[in-house]
């Protein structure tokens, strides 16, 4: 159960895709217990491809956990972060960092400066995947090589940014006990689909009222206040995809009888 200053802090960087450093220092702490593993697995991963001289980017450094892990090639990487306030933190904590503050979609380094770019659980929370690809290959000569380390589950963001670009609002699927996938439901479509769950179950009209109120949330419903609302209605949509249950069916006697099966 997530508190309402987490929430707050998800939604700051669902909109901006800044963590604050106390939001990082949390995501760390998750990821102590593996610390060693993890080191020996990236450092692994960069010896089989840097070479005595390269010249590393990180993007993305956030409070410098990479170069933790692998302090041997700490010379070689240039840390770059978008939040002012991780670049001070870090500026304040190790003197010797190399950070600067840059941003992936707008990168002030020459063409090919660099041999390799690396980052840790940085592209998949970015909202313009393309751009920042681009800015990464233009830093990179022809040959240089890209390495993102992906500690913990994808994010979805980008996804159903897309999706709504699109005209769709992309709800979490479920299936099989855990989250797969996407349901996609027309936002044209969409105040008939509320209207018909207001009338039969009001508190999963609601839900999913303020699931589409705020898209860039979309992602992190799951962590509010009541964290088995997203999953009843993720296992409401799948049984709405079902012809064989739903077949000569009104839609409000549809939704009533899943919604009792639910239960």
């Amino acid at each position: 159960m997530a508190s309402k200053i987490d929430l707050e802090r998800y939604r700051l960087f669902a909109h901006t895709e800044i963590w604050d450093s106390q939001g990082v220092l949390n995501m760390n702490k998750v990821r102590e217990p593996v610390k060693e593993a993890y080191a020996e697995v990236v450092a692994n991963t960069l010896g089989r491809n840097v070479r005595l001289h390269s010249k590393i980017l990180e993007v993305g450094s956030a409070l410098g956990w990479l170069t933790e892990l692998i302090p041997q090639y700490k010379a070689q990487i240039t840390q770059t972060e978008a939040s002012p306030e991780l670049v001070d933190y870090v500026r304040r904590t190790d003197p010797e960092s190399s950070i600067q503050k840059q941003n992936i979609y707008d990168l002030t380094f020459s063409p090919e400066s660099f041999d390799m770019v690396v980052a840790l659980g940085v592209y998949d929370v970015l909202r313009d995947l393309h751009e920042a690809c681009s800015e990464t290959r233009r830093v990179l000569p022809k040959g240089g090589k890209f390495i993102h380390f992906l500690d913990q589950l994808p994010d979805t963001a980008s996804l159903i940014d897309a999706y709504q670009k699109e005209g769709y609002y992309a709800f979490p699927g479920l299936g099989g006990g855990s989250k797969v996938g996407f349901h996609l439901i027309s936002i044209a479509e969409f105040p008939l689909m509320y209207e018909v769950l207001k009338n039969d179950i009001p508190f999963l009209a609601d839900i999913m009222a303020d699931y589409v109120k705020d898209p860039a949330m979309m992602y992190v419903l799951d962590m509010s206040i009541n964290p088995t609302a997203i999953e009843n209605v993720g296992k409401l949509l799948n049984q709405l995809s079902d012809e064989d249950i739903i077949i000569k069916k009104t839609p409000s006697q549809k939704l009533s009888l899943l919604f009792l099966d639910m239960i």
